[in-house]
């Protein structure tokens, strides 16, 4: 299984050296160009995870990033890793993206597996990588290296009753 990481959390777990936790989930992940980019404040840890194999860039269409674009208004990264996922993993795409428009657009295309930061955090949590799903989103939140988007704080919230689990 791929997991398609948007550059927020990437962004978010580099500033605080955690990058490294995204490979403790059993699957791969998979950035775009633009996302590498995007994170280059965290570049050595991105480096560091492709060489270790559990990271992996993977380059769009860009036909198909333009034909996205030209029906959202989301930014390149964003649209590079939707079509990226949805051109290797179809609908069953596992993704990881926290930014409110994005993230609506890709639950509206009809692609169900979608999760945010926190709930990462969790699953990492409940499987002993992290010590505390909830003071690391404080954390993060509360010195400027997150901010939920409304949809996204509302998908998480629905999905921690349906495991009955407190929100973060």
């Amino acid at each position: 299984m791929s997991l398609y990481v948007d550059s927020t959390a990437l962004i978010a777990l580099g500033e605080i050296q955690q990058l490294h936790l995204l490979s403790k989930i059993s699957a791969l992940v998979v950035i775009t160009p633009t996302i590498k980019i995007e994170v280059k404040r965290s570049a050595l840890q991105i480096k560091s995870a492709i060489s270790a194999g559990w990271m992996k860039v993977e380059t769009p269409d860009l036909l198909e990033v333009q034909s996205i674009q030209s029906l959202t208004r989301l930014d390149a990264g964003e649209t590079e890793l939707i079509e990226v996922a949805s051109r290797i993993s179809g609908r069953n795409a596992h993704i990881l993206i926290d930014e409110g428009s994005a993230f609506t657009y890709v639950a509206k295309v009809g692609m169900p597996n979608l999760i945010c930061l926190a709930q990462a955090l969790y699953v990492l949590e409940s499987a002993g990588h992290l010590k505390s799903c909830k003071r690391t989103m404080d954390y993060l939140v509360n010195n400027g290296h997150y901010r939920w988007a409304k949809t996204v704080r509302s998908h998480y919230e629905t999905w921690c009753v349906s495991q009955g689990v407190t929100p973060v």
